[in-house]
């Protein structure tokens, strides 16, 4: 079953997205200490979910196998306070990689389209145990027939290669590709027209 997530579902969500993003090539380049990397990614995801819960548009699946977190048409996906926050808990998490940090969040700030009004998937994952159920497919699937139905475009970061293929099967196509790393890592923005 899919559901909205409410508050108490906020820690469950986290740990499907820690799980999905551990080895992301640009998440993991991000916090690059394989030791402290699960902890600094639960800090910035529960402070990315716990932002979008109120709007409830994030979504899981039972058992948290996996997790969407959308940001609605005209929304900022934190307020200026949260991410005033969010910025302060990254440097805290993450002193040694501060300036890292803060260029890889304004690079999906500056590619971010403007003009027309859009649904942004900010975090998709599945559980790693439950990778290869179509469990993450199945539910952004759901997610885009709901968008659809309010007439809606859709625009998502993918920040590994290997799910660009997975993407396009539902309809994005890929605006652009940006390297933001050093060592040549980056993410495609990609797009998806409403479909009737």
């Amino acid at each position: 079953m899919i559901r909205v997530a409410e508050a108490q579902d906020v820690e469950g969500v986290v740990a499907t997205l820690v799980g999905a993003f551990y080895d992301d090539p640009l998440w993991s380049w991000g916090f690059p200490e394989p030791s402290r990397r699960r902890a600094q990614h639960e800090a910035a995801f529960r402070a990315l979910v716990m932002s979008a819960v109120a709007r409830r548009w994030v979504w899981t699946t039972d058992g948290y196998g996996a997790a969407s977190v959308w940001i609605p048409p005209g929304e900022p996906e934190l307020t200026d306070d949260e991410a005033t926050a969010f910025a302060a808990l990254l440097a805290q998490v993450a002193p040694d990689r501060t300036n890292e940090l803060a260029s890889l969040f304004a690079s999906f700030e500056a590619s971010h389209p403007r003009g027309e009004p859009h649904f942004y998937l900010s975090l998709l994952g599945t559980d790693p145990a439950r990778r290869g159920e179509g469990l993450g497919m199945g539910l952004l699937s759901a997610n885009l027939e709901r968008i659809d139905a309010l007439g809606f475009p859709a625009y998502l970061e993918s920040s590994n290669p290997v799910n660009v293929a997975r993407y396009e099967s539902v309809g994005f196509e890929v605006l652009f590709e940006r390297v933001v790393t050093p060592e040549g890592h980056g993410f495609a923005g990609m797009w998806r027209a409403p479909r009737t």
